[in-house]
């Protein structure tokens, strides 16, 4: 079975298990699928202005990377581990998808703010589409519950 019909079967379960679940219906997934697409917008944006993360240490933690994959959990998604203190970095930098990594997707230093050309309106656009869209699907989980 291909690995994307695995997940909409493993959700399908998981729906049958609790009952009653947001994820089967038209507009969370409409919410969910813009949530993936305005989050990847942002981390182009935010990793364009820095990928020094890793080497510096400004932003990236095992702290977060706990939380992370502990939230993934919930969502029933388990993510690939690597050798790096990091877990989650791989040979091609952080595995993890930018919307099941909010805070690290979010997340840019003052430094990285402060350089010369950053568009500071743009990065707060991209955050406030993007906890708008957490915000409503939070909001239709909550009425689910």
């Amino acid at each position: 079975m291909p690995a994307f019909a695995g997940i909409l079967f493993s959700l399908f379960i998981c729906a049958l298990k609790a009952g009653k679940s947001p994820s089967m219906s038209p507009r969370y997934q409409t919410l969910y699928n813009r949530k993936v697409k305005v989050y990847r917008w942002l981390y182009e944006f935010t990793f364009g202005q820095c990928g020094e993360c890793v080497s510096s240490g400004c932003a990236c933690t095992d702290r977060i990377c706990s939380h992370v994959e502990s939230s993934a959990r919930k969502r029933g998604v388990e993510l690939e581990r690597f050798a790096h203190p990091l877990r989650f970095i791989g040979p091609n930098g952080c595995s993890v998808p930018p919307h099941l990594r909010e805070t690290c997707t979010i997340y840019l230093c003052q430094k990285a703010q402060g350089t010369p050309g950053f568009d500071k309106d743009r990065y707060d656009r991209l955050k406030v589409l993007c906890s708008t869209l957490d915000w409503k699907l939070m909001c239709l989980e909550d009425d689910v519950t």
